[in-house]
């Protein structure tokens, strides 16, 4: 019998829903509204989709 820890889906749904938060945080400061200014329209779809575009896609 293995060691694993047991992970509900109650475990998997806190833990998702912490990386949001910090996610939802990090987008609303400052640094990203600067670096926001200065990407190229490619960069921003690429930074958006490894952002909150997760999440807005995976809803």
């Amino acid at each position: 019998v293995g060691k694993g820890r047991d992970v509900g889906l109650n475990q998997i749904a806190q833990f998702e829903g912490k990386v949001a938060g910090g996610n939802g945080e990090q987008v609303l400061s400052r640094d990203i509204y600067r670096l926001g200014q200065l990407f190229d329209f490619f960069r921003m779809l690429s930074f958006y989709f490894t952002s909150v575009g997760f999440y807005v896609c995976t809803m």
